[in-house]
Parts: C-alpha cells; sequence; structure tokens
C-alpha cells in the first residue's frame, strides 16, 4: 500500500518538479561570454551573410542572391551542407555564439535567421535559453524578421523532429512562445500549437 502510495505521489509531483526545473531554474553558461576569433559557428554564419552577399554582387554589377525565404522546398535545404555537419552533431555546444548573434547589431536579420534554422535540435534547456535570448532581441528591435523568431518556436517542415514541437506542453517553453505569438502567428497555427500533445507531429 506505501509503495503504491509513493508511486502516486512522485506521479503527481512529476509535473510540479518539471515546472520549476526548466521554469525557475536560470541558464548562466553564456554569463559574460566573449565569443573566439576562430569560432567555427561565427565564421559559417558570417559566410551566410545575404548583406554581404548583394554588396558583393552590386561591385561587380551582378544580379542575383537569394534569401532564406527562397528555397525551393524548405528555408532548411542549406542545412543539407556537409560543411554543417560540426553543429548538428552538438548543437548545445554554440548556444553561446548563437545567443551573441542574435543580440548583436554586428548580424545582419539573415544571419540571426540561419542562426536560428541551424539551432532547431538543442537540449530543451538550451532551446529555452536561446527562445529567452530571441524574444528579448526581438523586444529591442534586434532582431526584426519576425518570421525568423517565428520558425524558432513553430517549424512544420522538421514534422515534429524539432525542440521546439516535443516540449510544447512544458510551461516554460508556452511562456516564452505567448510573449509575441498572438502578433505573429495565424489562428491555424496558433490552434495547431496550443494542442497539448506529447507525441505528434505539428
Amino acid at each position: 500500500m506505501k509503495k503504491i502510495f509513493l508511486f502516486i505521489t512522485l506521479f503527481l509531483l512529476l509535473p510540479l518538479l518539471t515546472f520549476l526545473i526548466y521554469t525557475e531554474v536560470p541558464y548562466s553558461g553564456c554569463l559574460n561570454y566573449k565569443p573566439v576569433k576562430d569560432s567555427k559557428f561565427l565564421r559559417v554564419i558570417d559566410e551566410l551573410s545575404e548583406e554581404n552577399t548583394r554588396e558583393y554582387l552590386l561591385k561587380r554589377n551582378l544580379v542575383g542572391g537569394y534569401t532564406w525565404k527562397d528555397f525551393e522546398y524548405s528555408p532548411y535545404d542549406f542545412t543539407a551542407d556537409d560543411r554543417l555537419d560540426f553543429i548538428y552533431k552538438d548543437q548545445d555546444e554554440y548556444i553561446c555564439d548563437a545567443a551573441h548573434v542574435l543580440l548583436s547589431q554586428d548580424y545582419d536579420q539573415s544571419q540571426k535567421a540561419y542562426t536560428i534554422l541551424l539551432m532547431q535540435h538543442t537540449s530543451i534547456r538550451e532551446h529555452l535559453y536561446l527562445a529567452k535570448i530571441a524574444n528579448q532581441s526581438y523586444g529591442q528591435k534586434i532582431l526584426t524578421d519576425k518570421e525568423a523568431l517565428i520558425n524558432l518556436f513553430y517549424s512544420p517542415e522538421l514534422h515534429g523532429t524539432g525542440t521546439n514541437a516535443k516540449y510544447r506542453w512544458l510551461p516554460a517553453w508556452r511562456r516564452e512562445f505567448g510573449k509575441y505569438a498572438e502578433k505573429m502567428l495565424t489562428g491555424e497555427q496558433l490552434e495547431i500549437i496550443n494542442k497539448r500533445l506529447f507525441f505528434s507531429e505539428w
């Protein structure tokens, strides 16, 4: 009888513990972070700058270039590049670099968008931290591309494999999501996300 009571108690406490762990514990891993000059992640982000590409083409009287929104099938098409494997193997390792890009005026909007697209499979702790940073950046009008911010919370092209889809039931995630959701998403998109399902695709 005692074992049954203990099991029921733990089962009832689990949601509360989850809420406390993921909502109240601050992420301090990037506190006072200064990116290193030879950061592989930042080198990739520098190469992806659409502003630099446009400037390069204009200087040579060329017309062309594309944006992160122009990929034929999905904005994630560019991640198929083998040169990005080192990021996909351990996205958590580059969370501080990603946060730096989102908060810095030195990176254009396309670079911020690519940063978000590259950080879709982090652990939940890193994901929540990046969500806070992205919302902060958007609120301060550093990140101004709302479609980039939307992709951090809603990425149906990943078919439910991203961290955002797996943890959208978590109170801390819903809090960050709710800060700008109604201003950025359609009623249909909100309805899809607000279904509190543990296991499902978008």
